[in-house]
């Protein structure tokens, strides 16, 4: 876990240009191990949300498809980045980026963690999703808690 002075040290929020080339380093570097790694890739999408390029949350979505061993991280950051957007096509990529990282949680066997990001799905889908998104996050949210249920 990155400590308070490394974040304060890469963090300047009045300007999240900077910062963001700030992570982006600290990301290649060797003396970050994957955790931090991952924490980086978020505070990344923090410092671009605050320049308002909310659309990369769309390229963040893909990027954890191709790089299936940083799946994990790049979700989280395109959920950071769609989170903090304020038009409605942006939000909608909440629903997909929850349900896509529920699916990867379940897959890890991390059924806890892959129901709530199940209902978070719902949740967005009930707000800004069509019927379909709607419905399949019910159905995500059925499986998994069967899954739940049945046990390790």
């Amino acid at each position: 876990m990155l400590d308070q002075k490394t974040l304060d040290h890469l963090w300047n929020f009045g300007d999240p240009a900077a910062s963001e080339a700030r992570f982006r380093a600290a990301m290649v570097e060797e003396m970050y191990d994957a955790d931090e790694r991952a924490e980086l890739a978020t505070q990344l999408g923090r410092a671009i949300g605050l320049q308002g390029r909310f659309e990369e949350a769309d390229a963040l979505h893909m990027l954890s498809i191709a790089d299936s061993g940083n799946a994990e991280v790049w979700m989280r950051s395109g959920l950071e980045y769609a989170s903090s957007a304020h038009d409605e096509r942006t939000k909608r990529w909440m629903i997909a980026l929850h349900a896509g990282l529920g699916s990867f949680l379940r897959g890890k066997n991390r059924l806890t963690e892959a129901m709530v990001e199940f209902q978070l799905a719902e949740q967005w889908a009930e707000r800004l999703g069509t019927e379909r998104q709607r419905a399949l996050a019910r159905e995500a949210i059925t499986e998994c808690g069967k899954a739940l249920a049945e046990g390790p």
